[in-house]
């Protein structure tokens, strides 16, 4: 993760550069300007010679721009030398980044330029679903370019000639970095279990989106009769790594084999840069726009305070937690729990509030209960001492008591880029190494879906019982008395799979 200082000191070259186009004396930048200084910029930063040229240039620059020998015109020229030094080195984390130059800069850190989220004016696109938390509803949500007269939903069973049913929705909007657009979300009620729906979004002055469909949830979900099938992926982002993974889940979601998904975390890898969101929602909406897509923040979502993810997507609690914790019964067996492992500084928490949240949600009946956040509480790469180290460390003190007293049988999480998965574990003890009856939580790292910065291998420790650097993802199928987690290929190809079993007595 590149960090906010770094998007501060491109600031800074901007400034600098703008100085010398004149460009501030004319009342602020525009888009045009913005782009052809950031361009220079970036050409000057490509060539070592360029910067010590400029920089040899530069004397007395400031003393036009400021009073000469003034404490200004000092300032100036110090901070100007250093900026011009650091072109180079500037580049490269812009690069790591992956923000599209110069209108990265132009949106994200200099506000000269609009980030237009969508292909068209008012034609709905971006269109993927989510449950709530009552089992006769889904969610819809979509982006538009410009607001429109209404938002709102139309369905009926598949089939059906006309759509007989329709609810108007909300829409919300958002300006930072530049992002230009309008996010509706409507919900469809009264919807029966097992069935096959189909629907469309827009507004009839508008224009409306194509025909989507989506098969609601059986009322058994998660019994022998009916098993729970959940895709569970981490660390996928908008950039071709991820097209194996996405071109599996389209082959599966089109062909009912799944019945929600839960990415847990670094979701589009926009970092900040709001066109990559647009770009990622664009390219899973064959899936999600048929499938639940379920979500928990990430570190790579933490720009502004998690402003686009709260905005996007429409979680369950949404009403106290901005959709950044949440959770929902998956039929009478299964309780899915999201937990918020971010802060807005990049770094790994679980405040108060989710901690008596956590307390509560926890106590169930239900016969399985999976827990999933973006960092893991455990992970091999041991070389990694703050991110396996510190960070999941105060994890684990935050959460593991809670999850091993309430007896949570999963825990998902993505962040290390790796698939791995552990034995029964509590406190850093393996408790058995076997995964019947388990007398605590097992443990997956997943976040090897298609992120741009590639994969890595677990490392040998004693409590890993599986792991690989491949790229690919998780699916998970719960029946009556089993839970099994299959770590699968971009391709959908099995890597290795592990069964959870209870005896038959609750």
């Amino acid at each position: 993760m590149v960090s906010m200082t770094k998007a501060v000191t491109a600031l800074a070259v901007l400034y600098t550069a703008t100085l010398a186009s004149g460009a501030l004396s004319r009342g602020g930048l525009d888009c045009v300007v913005c782009e052809l200084v950031v361009a220079e910029a970036v050409n000057v930063a490509d060539n070592s010679s360029d910067v010590a040229r400029i920089i040899a240039k530069w004397d007395g620059e400031c003393e036009k721009i400021f009073k000469p020998n003034s404490t200004e015109a000092k300032i100036c020229e110090e901070i100007s030398k250093d900026v011009l030094e650091a072109l180079p080195w500037l580049d490269k984390q812009l690069d790591d980044l992956a923000w599209d130059i110069p209108e990265g800069l132009c949106t994200v850190v200099v506000p000269a330029c609009e980030a237009v989220c969508c292909l068209t004016d008012s034609e709905p696109e971006q269109v993927h679903i989510s449950l709530t938390r009552n089992s006769t509803e889904m969610a819809v949500t979509w982006v538009t370019k410009k607001p429109t007269a209404t938002s709102t939903v139309q369905w009926g069973d598949s089939g059906q000639p006309a759509l007989p049913n329709s609810a108007t929705g909300t829409n919300i909007t958002y300006t930072t970095a530049g992002w230009l657009g309008q996010i509706h979300t409507a919900v469809m009620t009264g919807l029966k279990p097992g069935s096959v729906v189909q629907y469309r979004v827009g507004d009839a002055a508008g224009g409306y989106s194509k025909m989507f469909s989506f098969h609601t949830l059986p009322a058994d979900v998660g019994t022998d009769a009916t098993p729970l099938s959940l895709v569970h992926l981490a660390d996928i982002g908008y950039g071709p790594a991820s097209d194996g993974t996405v071109a599996t889940l389209t082959s599966m979601a089109q062909s009912n084999s799944i019945h929600a998904i839960f990415a847990t975390g670094d979701i589009s890898y926009a970092d900040g840069f709001q066109p990559h969101w647009d770009k990622f929602m664009r390219k899973i909406e064959p899936v999600a726009a048929t499938v639940p897509f379920m979500v928990a923040p990430g570190n790579h979502e933490f720009y502004w305070n998690f402003t686009a993810y709260k905005h996007r997507f429409a979680m369950p609690c949404m009403s106290f937690a901005d959709g950044m914790f949440w959770s929902l019964p998956l039929g009478p067996n299964v309780h899915l729990t999201s937990v918020n492992t971010e802060t807005m500084f990049d770094t790994a928490n679980v405040d108060p509030a989710q901690r008596n949240w956590l307390a509560t949600d926890l106590v169930t009946d239900a016969r399985w209960k999976i827990a999933g956040g973006h960092r893991p509480l455990y992970c091999s790469q041991t070389s990694d001492k703050m991110q396996c180290g510190l960070f999941a460390g105060w994890l684990r003190a935050n959460l593991e008591d809670m999850f091993h007293d309430n007896h949570v049988d999963l825990v998902l999480a993505g962040h290390q880029h790796e698939m791995e998965h552990s034995f029964p574990l509590f406190e850093d003890q393996v408790l058995q190494r076997s995964f019947a009856d388990a007398k605590a939580p097992v443990y997956v790292v997943n976040g090897a879906a298609g992120n741009r910065e590639g994969n890595r291998s677990p490392e040998p420790i004693d409590w890993s019982a599986w792991g690989s650097r491949e790229l690919g993802f998780g699916h998970i199928e719960v029946k009556d008395n089993t839970l099994a987690y299959t770590f699968l290929a971009a391709n959908g190809t099995q890597l290795h799979q592990f069964t959870l079993d209870k005896k038959a007595a609750k």
